[in-house]
């Protein structure tokens, strides 16, 4: 198993329906690789078959990435289907995405400081970390992204589980009030990374 010590955002930079890891599989192999380079994969409202926030794996955690130059060795990569200059995140997504990072945080002792969107990877640059020539200018996730608040949610679902699991419960409880938005609630809560959450 590889040493992690980051965690990175991204998003597919694809602002169309129907985008999963089969997808993004499709369009890596046609660049020559071997397969997805991102290992997690995070499904937007747009898709005509699954459901918003659906999790799917990408490249086994075992096998090195292909989403950040200079760190892929060192890191897991998770996408989020859509565009991130274009559209925020959904709020299906965003609670999965931030269940997806504690969980992973915690098997692999990630620091919710090192859990980076793609473009922050100047960061480590800035701190000699990595080589200048891995410097980047995309705005991978995306401008609408806010990373700061992604490692605060992390932060706040690590220290304080009881209220990430306490306000997926509040909503159960209301969920008669939910209307139109009660059947993506309930795929959302369905989700077993969710479920493992709260059994």
């Amino acid at each position: 198993m590889p040493d992690i010590r980051y965690l990175f955002v991204h998003t597919a930079a694809a602002d169309i329906p129907d985008v999963d890891a089969a997808v993004i599989d499709r369009w890596h192999r046609a660049r020559g690789w071997a397969g997805i380079g991102y290992h997690y994969v995070i499904l937007d409202d747009r898709h005509g078959s699954k459901a918003d926030g659906t999790v799917e794996a990408g490249r086994a955690e075992s096998r090195t990435g292909a989403h950040v130059r200079g760190v892929n060795a060192r890191s897991l990569g998770i996408c989020c289907a859509g565009h991130g200059d274009r559209r925020s995140l959904t709020s299906a997504q965003t609670a999965a995405l931030i269940a997806l990072l504690v969980r992973l945080a915690k098997r692999h002792d990630v620091p919710a400081a090192n859990i980076l969107g793609h473009r922050e990877v100047n960061r480590l640059v800035e701190r000699d970390v990595l080589s200048p020539r891995y410097r980047t200018s995309k705005s991978c996730p995306g401008a609408l992204i806010d990373m700061d608040a992604i490692r605060h949610a992390v932060e706040i679902a690590r220290s304080h589980p009881g209220a990430l699991v306490e306000a997926i419960r509040r909503i159960d409880g209301a969920a008669t009030e939910l209307g139109e938005a009660r059947p993506a609630w309930q795929a959302f809560r369905d989700r077993a990374e969710i479920r493992a959450l709260t059994d």
